[in-house]
């Protein structure tokens, strides 16, 4: 099915990913492929990852916005610990699980990356707006 969906539908590489993934989780394969793959993508692929996104950072001109930088990581960090935090209580966790999903969350910027990278692989991020 998986290689069928990439000859109907050629579309980027995190989405046919994605799709992927769904695909198998929806079979009975789904715990021994994760089991196996989680520690080679950890392990490998993710350092990759992020190293080659890290290839990419420039701090030219951080200087000129560091007001603005601590504003967007301390609103970062207090949204994502508060949001996820209180939607833990609000379902029924206790408050020490409910600071740790909270805790958790703060760390969740990786699809961010992917996004970042896919718009500026596509030009639909200019350079000069990664820092």
């Amino acid at each position: 099915m998986y290689v069928l969906h990439l000859l109907i539908f050629p579309i980027s590489w995190e989405w046919r990913e994605l799709s992927a993934g769904l695909s198998i989780s929806r079979t009975s394969y789904k715990e021994t492929i994760e089991t196996r793959i989680e520690p080679i993508a950890y392990s490998l692929f993710v350092p990759v990852f992020i190293v080659s996104i890290g290839l990419n950072v420039t701090f030219e001109g951080v200087g000129r916005q560091v007001g603005f930088l601590i504003v967007l990581i301390l609103s970062a960090v207090v949204t994502n610990f508060l949001g996820a935090g209180l939607g833990a209580v609000l379902t029924g966790f206790n408050i020490r699980l409910s600071l740790a999903v909270g805790s958790g969350m703060i760390s969740k910027g990786e699809v961010a990356l992917i996004i970042v990278a896919t718009g500026l692989q596509t030009g639909l991020l200019l350079p000069e707006y990664w820092l």
